[in-house]
C-alpha cells in the first residue's frame, strides 16, 4: 500500500539502520564530558596561580564543549515537534505548506559560534596585554579567526544564514537550507528514495539531469550546505525534527499522486501529513 492509502503504515526503510545508542555516540559524550571539566579545573588552577584569564578560558571552552555535547545529543536523537508544521507563503505570497528545519541545532551552532569569538577575542586582548607591541602578529592572528568565527554571527544576523525549511507547493519544491537555496518543480523529479550515508538518514529527491539546476548560495564565507551538480536535493533528516520516515513519505506522496499536489498550502495537506505522523512506525 501507499502513503496516500488511509489504512496503510508508514514503515521505516530497510536501507536505514534502526536508531540506538552506539559505542561510538559513548565515547563521543564521555570525551566531550572529560574535555570540559578538565577545562574547567585548568583554569581554576590557572585563577589560583595568579593568572584570573585562564578562568575565563576554562569557563568559555567548558561552555564549547558542553554546547557540544548538547548539539551531538540533538542532532542524533531530535525531539519531535508536530508545531514545524505549517501553512505559509511563499516569496510572491502563494500558500503553501512548510516544513521547518530544527531551531535547536541552528541555535545551539550559533551559541557554539558566539563562544568561539569570545574566545578569541579574548585572547587577542589578553596577548596584546602580555607581549605589547611586540606580539601585535599573535595578536592579528587571534583577531582574523574572532573575525572568521563572528562572521558566521553576522550572516546569522543579516538573514544570510537560516535555521532553513521546505516549502512544497502545487508547482514544487522551494528548499532553504541554512547557506543555500534550490528549487525543483514536481515535473523535474524523477526519483524519491531514502539513502544512508556516512552515518545519515537522508531522502533524495533526484531531478531531471537534463533541466536547469536552480540553486543559490546565500553567503560566501560559510558555505555549510553542498549541493551536487545534478539537479538533487540531499535532505539530511537529523536537521529536522519531524520523524524520518515521515520526511521520506511526505515527498513520495505528492511526486507519486500528482492529483493531491493541488491540497499543498492548505488545512487538507496539514492533515494528511499528520495522518502520516500517526501511522509511523520503525
Amino acid at each position: 500500500m501507499t502513503p496516500s492509502e488511509p489504512n496503510s503504515t508508514v514503515s521505516w526503510p530497510s536501507v536505514w539502520p534502526v536508531p540506538q545508542a552506539t559505542t561510538r555516540e559513548k565515547i563521543i559524550y564521555a570525551v566531550l564530558g572529560i574535555l570540559g571539566v578538565s577545562m574547567l579545573i585548568t583554569g581554576a588552577v590557572g585563577a589560583l596561580n595568579g593568572k584570573p584569564t585562564f578562568l575565563i578560558y576554562g569557563g568559555l571552552l567548558a561552555i564549547l564543549f558542553g554546547l557540544g555535547i548538547v548539539h551531538f545529543r540533538h542532532h542524533t536523537r531530535p525531539q519531535f515537534d508536530r508545531n514545524d508544521i505549517s501553512i505559509g507563503t511563499d516569496r510572491d505570497g502563494n500558500p503553501v505548506t512548510v516544513l521547518q528545519r530544527s531551531p535547536v541545532l541552528f541555535n545551539l551552532r550559533t551559541a557554539m559560534m558566539a563562544v568561539a569569538t569570545l574566545l578569541f577575542i579574548v585572547s587577542a586582548i589578553d596577548h596584546y596585554f602580555d607581549e605589547g607591541t611586540e606580539g601585535i602578529f599573535g595578536v592579528i592572528i587571534y583577531s582574523i579567526i574572532a573575525l572568521f568565527f563572528g562572521w558566521y554571527l553576522l550572516s546569522v544576523a543579516t538573514g544570510s544564514l537560516q535555521r532553513g525549511h521546505v516549502e512544497l507547493s502545487p508547482t514544487g519544491i522551494r528548499f532553504r537550507g541554512w547557506s543555500v537555496e534550490a528549487n525543483l518543480t514536481w515535473r523535474e523529479i524523477i526519483a524519491v528514495y531514502p539513502e544512508y550515508e556516512d552515518r545519515v538518514r537522508k531522502v533524495l529527491v533526484v531531478g531531471d539531469p537534463e533541466r536547469t539546476w536552480q540553486f543559490d548560495y546565500t553567503v560566501k564565507l560559510w558555505r555549510i550546505d553542498r549541493l551536487t551538480v545534478v539537479p538533487m536535493l540531499d535532505i539530511d533528516t537529523r536537521k529536522f525534527r519531524l520523524p524520518p520516515q515521515l520526511l521520506r513519505a511526505i515527498f513520495a506522496q505528492y511526486w507519486e499522486n500528482p492529483s493531491s499536489r493541488n491540497e499543498l498550502g492548505t488545512q487538507r495537506s496539514l492533515d494528511r501529513i499528520h495522518s502520516l505522523w500517526d501511522r509511523s512506525t520503525r
